[in-house]
């Protein structure tokens, strides 16, 4: 049995959205930076879907965190 059941997929979809809302950008921004489709960047957001490593890179430089941020469980980075 897993202490956390959250997936990575889950770990990164929530650390998503909690950078877009801290930062007061929407999905839709977020997609025009990344060149990707609304659609796309609302598949990360949920979870259904999780961006290339690559585009993890691109979306911490977005949110001004480290890539590592974006993918560590929230116990990880809050007190």
């Amino acid at each position: 049995m897993r202490d956390n059941p959250e997936t990575a997929k889950e770990i990164l979809a929530s650390n998503i959205r909690r950078y877009l809302k801290m930062s007061s950008h929407s999905q839709q921004e977020l997609a025009q930076y990344m060149e990707v489709s609304n659609s796309t960047v609302s598949d990360w957001c949920s979870g259904r879907k999780s961006p290339r490593v690559n585009k993890i890179e691109k979306i911490a430089k977005y949110s001004d965190v480290p890539m590592t941020t974006l993918t560590a469980s929230a116990s990880f980075h809050d007190p």
